[in-house]
């Protein structure tokens, strides 16, 4: 077809060697943003009209919300430690565990919508995405300050979150998160850093929590900055 092209514009420069500097509220050096995803529940499942399920999925979401949500919970209390919750919002409405369903609610915490479910939104219209999101700002129970949309988007979902806006914008685990984190903190004397460390109730482990608690230990340490 004439004039037809499936190329897309590709970046592959950035800022080179000279990005952008800025520094974060009183003058605090690293970032440090702690997020669980909340989509026990949403997986694939004929008991919520699917045509397939998947056991060994199925046992490790069910173990998340079982033994490891609470522990972390606590943890960051225990810290002072400031949270995110990426919620698919059909985990509030499945009702597969009523008092986690009432914590993004009523904890002190941001929520970041992560869509209606663990599904590939592949072939969804405009129409249907929009009605997605919607569902999960209502189902939220309150104002949700950002969007993490399930991979592979589609070419409508960024104009879609947009225009739903404004948002704000084991001992491996550990090491590598050390090691993020020792990279960041001298670079952040530039310009400010940032580190996210996403929490899958479902995979995580005792050990990989006893990570969580060793970093938070780590960067609460008064010599640093944060």
């Amino acid at each position: 077809m004439a004039g037809f092209t499936t190329l897309r514009p590709r970046d592959f420069t950035g800022y080179g060697d000279l990005p952008p500097r800025f520094t974060w509220p009183g003058g605090k050096k690293v970032a440090t943003n702690l997020a669980i995803n909340y989509e026990e529940g949403t997986e694939r499942n004929p008991l919520l009209g699917d045509s397939e399920r998947d056991l060994m999925q199925e046992g490790e979401y069910e173990y998340g919300t079982r033994a490891i949500i609470w522990p972390l919970l606590r943890h960051f209390k225990e810290f002072d430690a400031p949270y995110s919750v990426f919620l698919s919002s059909d985990a509030l409405t499945v009702n597969v565990n009523p008092a986690l369903s009432e914590m993004p609610k009523t904890e002190d915490c941001d929520i970041v919508s992560h869509g209606t479910r663990s599904i590939s939104r592949v072939g969804l219209t405009e129409e249907m995405e929009r009605a997605d999101l919607c569902w999960s700002i209502n189902q939220a129970g309150k104002r949700i300050l950002g969007a993490f949309p399930r991979s592979p988007i589609t070419e409508n979902n960024r104009r879609i979150m947009a225009d739903a806006g404004p948002y704000t914008g084991s001992t491996d685990c550990f090491d590598y998160l050390k090691d993020a984190f020792d990279i960041l903190y001298p670079e952040s004397n530039e310009s400010a850093t940032m580190i996210s460390i996403g929490l899958h109730a479902q995979i995580m482990r005792p050990g990989g929590v006893a990570s969580i608690i060793r970093f938070l230990e780590y960067v609460n340490k008064d010599s640093l900055d944060l």
